[in-house]
């Protein structure tokens, strides 16, 4: 199995698909930690190493964002079913003010799947989204939505009193010994590079932007890519905006998979029932894998029946974005795993 998965990284890093990678697999007790290729191909080549830092992206969901908020439920200071106009007085009296938490955890909420919400002046961010008509009836269907999560991530902060750095690392990562994750910006000589300026956000954002909005135009390394964590909120997002590096992650999914995590077992097991394909912050194959993707192109795979979990690392949006790739190489990685491991 080890050669299989290492064979196809390195495939994967010689056909030019991703810069470099980094991989971990735990098999009911055994590991496997393999990383090849470079941080950065432009403008100059820098290898990576067990050490590097990558933008974990979405991931930050996952791995910050949804065990913080099942903190705060834990602890009494929220319920998971409260709505969210309890606790964000901009949602007040307003036409979302009655969608959960629960609903925005498992993107149910019906909000649209994203918006550069740093178009939009800052005191001005939280009442659109409060006014923004859900695609359908909270609570009815499913719909994957950055914006969930960014308002998840403006509640920790408003009802913990810290922001998310503070309270995550106090909450999730001190306690797991992550020493190595952290939102940004982190040390650009240990972190990998992603896309060159920002012409893909560009694309997406500009009908909604004046004209003089600055874009960066250099290689993106130490400070997260995704626009709405860095132009509008300082790279301290729900959705976005975590650094992390493979042995920090081997560390979370291994207290995941064993029950060796800052929160309750019953909470663990109430993060992971599912809603259509949604766990809380998961997507929930049929299999019972848990599994959620980063765009920058990061994975991380977890099946607790059958006692194993995959994270794959990699910078394959670096030096630009090919819509579509991180999909075929997560495809890849993982089908790989499972045909070696049968």
């Amino acid at each position: 199995m080890v050669d299989e998965c290492v064979t196809s990284l390195r495939g994967l890093i010689k056909a030019g698909k991703v810069p470099g990678g980094a991989l971990y697999i735990y098999d009911r007790g055994e590991e496997l930690f393999f990383y090849d290729g470079y941080a950065q191909i432009v403008p100059a080549k820098r290898p990576i190493s067990r050490d590097t830092l990558y933008d974990i992206a979405s991931l930050t969901k996952v791995v910050a964002t949804a065990p913080a908020v099942m903190r705060l439920c834990e602890d009494e200071r929220i319920r998971i079913d409260q709505p969210i106009g309890d606790l964000l007085e901009e949602f007040r009296n307003r036409p979302n003010h009655r969608i959960t938490i629960r609903q925005l955890l498992y993107h149910s909420s019906g909000l649209k799947p994203w918006y550069p919400t740093y178009a939009i002046n800052q005191e001005e961010r939280l009442p659109y989204l409060a006014d923004l008509k859900p695609d359908f009836v909270p609570g009815t269907d499913v719909q994957y939505s950055c914006l969930n999560y960014i308002i998840l991530g403006v509640m920790i902060e408003r009802v913990s009193g810290k922001d998310l750095r503070i309270f995550t690392r106090e909450n999730i990562f001190k306690p797991l010994k992550m020493h190595e994750t952290d939102f940004g910006p982190v040390d650009k000589n240990r972190a990998v590079t992603t896309e060159v300026g920002d012409e893909h956000e560009r694309k997406l954002a500009e009908p909604c932007l004046k004209n003089d909005f600055r874009w960066r135009d250099y290689p993106i390394t130490g400070e997260v890519h995704d626009g709405n964590a860095y132009y509008g909120f300082n790279g301290l997002a729900g959705n976005a905006g975590l650094f992390s590096t493979i042995g920090d992650l081997a560390i979370f999914v291994k207290s995941l998979l064993n029950y060796r995590f800052p929160l309750k077992k019953k909470t663990i097991e109430e993060m992971e029932r599912p809603l259509q394909d949604r766990g809380v912050g998961w997507i929930i194959k049929g299999d019972k894998t848990l599994f959620h993707a980063g765009f920058t192109g990061c994975g991380i795979w977890l099946n607790r029946a059958e006692g194993w979990a995959v994270v794959f690392l990699s910078n394959l949006i670096h030096p630009r974005v090919v819509l579509g790739l991180g999909d075929q190489v997560r495809e890849r990685i993982i089908r790989t795993f499972r045909a070696a491991r049968s």
